[in-house]
Protein backbone atom coordinates (compact mmCIF):
# COMPACT_ATOMS: atom_id res chain seq x y z
CA UNK A 1 0.00 0.00 0.00
CA UNK A 2 1.42 3.48 -0.99
CA UNK A 3 2.16 6.02 1.34
CA UNK A 4 -0.06 9.22 0.32
CA UNK A 5 1.81 12.22 0.60
CA UNK A 6 5.11 11.50 -0.52
CA UNK A 7 6.69 11.49 -3.62
CA UNK A 8 9.30 9.77 -5.18
CA UNK A 9 13.06 12.20 -4.66
CA UNK A 10 15.33 9.77 -6.08
CA UNK A 11 15.54 12.45 -9.66
CA UNK A 12 16.02 14.95 -6.94
CA UNK A 13 18.42 13.04 -5.09
CA UNK A 14 20.67 12.14 -8.08
CA UNK A 15 20.63 15.96 -9.22
CA UNK A 16 21.85 16.92 -5.88
CA UNK A 17 24.55 14.23 -5.47
CA UNK A 18 25.71 14.89 -9.34
CA UNK A 19 25.33 19.24 -8.27
CA UNK A 20 28.20 18.48 -5.09
CA UNK A 21 30.13 16.46 -7.37
CA UNK A 22 30.70 19.06 -10.05
CA UNK A 23 31.67 21.39 -7.34
CA UNK A 24 33.92 18.78 -5.66
CA UNK A 25 32.22 19.55 -2.71
CA UNK A 26 28.69 19.79 -0.85
CA UNK A 27 27.02 23.15 -0.73
CA UNK A 28 26.25 23.56 3.32
CA UNK A 29 22.43 23.91 2.97
CA UNK A 30 22.62 21.05 1.13
CA UNK A 31 25.22 18.62 3.17
CA UNK A 32 22.36 17.30 5.80
CA UNK A 33 19.27 16.66 3.40
CA UNK A 34 21.76 14.97 1.22
CA UNK A 35 23.29 13.15 4.34
CA UNK A 36 19.66 12.09 5.46
CA UNK A 37 19.17 10.91 1.99
CA UNK A 38 22.35 8.87 1.81
CA UNK A 39 21.60 7.29 4.69
CA UNK A 40 18.09 6.26 3.82
CA UNK A 41 19.75 5.18 0.60
CA UNK A 42 22.52 3.25 2.11
CA UNK A 43 24.88 5.11 0.19
CA UNK A 44 28.12 4.81 1.96
CA UNK A 45 30.87 6.54 -0.54
CA UNK A 46 27.97 9.78 -0.20
CA UNK A 47 27.88 9.29 3.05
CA UNK A 48 31.89 9.35 3.54
CA UNK A 49 31.91 11.97 1.30
CA UNK A 50 29.69 14.34 3.31
CA UNK A 51 31.56 13.56 6.42
CA UNK A 52 34.57 14.65 4.96
CA UNK A 53 33.56 17.79 3.81
CA UNK A 54 32.86 19.79 7.51
CA UNK A 55 30.44 19.14 10.60
CA UNK A 56 27.32 17.80 10.71
CA UNK A 57 24.56 18.46 13.29
CA UNK A 58 24.58 16.49 16.37
CA UNK A 59 21.15 14.65 14.94
CA UNK A 60 23.11 13.43 11.60
CA UNK A 61 26.11 12.37 13.14
CA UNK A 62 24.45 9.98 15.38
CA UNK A 63 21.95 8.26 12.52
CA UNK A 64 25.51 7.89 10.64
CA UNK A 65 27.18 6.24 13.77
CA UNK A 66 24.30 4.16 14.61
CA UNK A 67 24.26 2.67 11.10
CA UNK A 68 27.59 2.08 10.71
CA UNK A 69 27.14 0.64 14.44
CA UNK A 70 29.07 2.63 15.92
CA UNK A 71 26.87 2.75 19.20
CA UNK A 72 29.38 5.17 21.74
CA UNK A 73 30.00 8.17 19.07
CA UNK A 74 25.79 7.48 18.55
CA UNK A 75 25.29 7.84 22.07
CA UNK A 76 27.79 10.29 22.46
CA UNK A 77 25.78 12.41 19.56
CA UNK A 78 22.62 12.20 21.42
CA UNK A 79 23.72 13.88 24.80
CA UNK A 80 25.14 16.59 22.71
CA UNK A 81 21.75 17.18 21.11
CA UNK A 82 19.88 16.87 24.40
CA UNK A 83 22.60 19.37 25.54
CA UNK A 84 21.92 21.89 22.94
CA UNK A 85 18.06 21.46 23.44
CA UNK A 86 18.03 21.90 26.87
CA UNK A 87 20.57 25.08 26.32
CA UNK A 88 17.98 26.37 23.96
CA UNK A 89 14.82 25.89 26.61
CA UNK A 90 16.18 27.32 29.89
CA UNK A 91 14.25 30.19 31.57
CA UNK A 92 16.34 32.81 29.61
CA UNK A 93 13.16 35.17 29.49
CA UNK A 94 11.35 36.25 32.12
CA UNK A 95 9.08 33.72 33.48
CA UNK A 96 5.89 35.57 33.83
CA UNK A 97 4.03 35.97 37.25
CA UNK A 98 1.70 33.11 38.51
CA UNK A 99 -2.18 34.11 37.97
CA UNK A 100 -4.20 34.11 41.16
CA UNK A 101 -7.85 34.46 41.24
CA UNK A 102 -9.21 37.67 43.95
CA UNK A 103 -12.25 38.40 44.09
CA UNK A 104 -13.55 36.94 40.70
CA UNK A 105 -10.79 38.88 38.17
CA UNK A 106 -7.67 37.36 37.47
CA UNK A 107 -3.96 39.30 38.50
CA UNK A 108 -0.82 38.52 38.34
CA UNK A 109 0.33 37.45 42.11
CA UNK A 110 1.06 40.10 43.89
CA UNK A 111 -0.85 42.66 42.51
CA UNK A 112 -3.78 43.94 43.55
Amino acid sequence: MPVTGLTECSALYQYACTFSDARSTTSPALREPLALQALWRGDQGRLDQIAGEGELSPTVTGWMALCRGQKDTALEAYRLLVSQYRQGHTQTQAAPAPLAVHDGRVNAAGQS
